[in-house]
C-alpha cells in the first residue's frame, strides 16, 4: 500500500528535479556563449553593430532558446567630473531573454543573460 502511494511522489519530486537541472543547464549555456560572443566583440574581433545577430545565430544552433531577444547597450566611456574631463575605454552591455523548452510538453520556462566587458583597444592620450 504504501509503494503505490509513494511511487507517484517520488517520479514526480524526480521529474521536478531533472527539469529544474535541465533548465538550470540551458541558462548556464546560454551564459557561456553570450560571454564569449560579447568578448570577441569587445576585442575588436567581430563588430559590435553584429553582435546581436551573431549571439541569435549562435543561440538558435547551440541551444533550443526561442524567441530570442537581444538588447546591446555601448557606453563610450566619456568622462566629465567638474574640471577634469578624460575618456575611459567604456563598456558593452549585453541582455538577452528568451525561453526554453521542458520535459512536459507545452512547458517552457524564461531565461534572461546579462552580460557586460570593458571595451579594449588601442585609446590615444588625452
Amino acid at each position: 500500500m504504501s509503494a503505490v502511494l509513494l511511487l507517484p511522489l517520488v517520479l514526480v519530486l524526480c521529474t521536478i528535479g531533472l527539469q529544474a537541472a535541465l533548465w538550470n543547464h540551458a541558462t548556464a549555456s546560454s551564459r557561456t556563449i553570450v560571454r564569449q560572443e560579447l568578448l570577441r566583440a569587445a576585442h575588436g574581433a567581430i563588430p559590435v553593430d553584429e553582435l546581436g545577430d551573431v549571439l541569435i545565430r549562435r543561440l538558435e544552433q547551440q541551444t533550443e532558446m526561442g524567441a530570442i531577444h537581444v538588447d546591446i547597450r555601448v557606453d563610450d566611456g566619456a568622462v566629465s567630473d567638474g574640471g577634469a574631463s578624460g575618456a575611459s575605454p567604456g563598456h558593452v552591455t549585453v541582455d538577452v531573454s528568451g525561453s526554453v523548452p521542458g520535459l512536459v510538453p507545452l512547458t517552457r520556462a524564461p531565461v534572461r543573460v546579462v552580460e557586460a566587458a570593458p571595451i579594449e583597444g588601442w585609446r590615444p592620450w588625452p
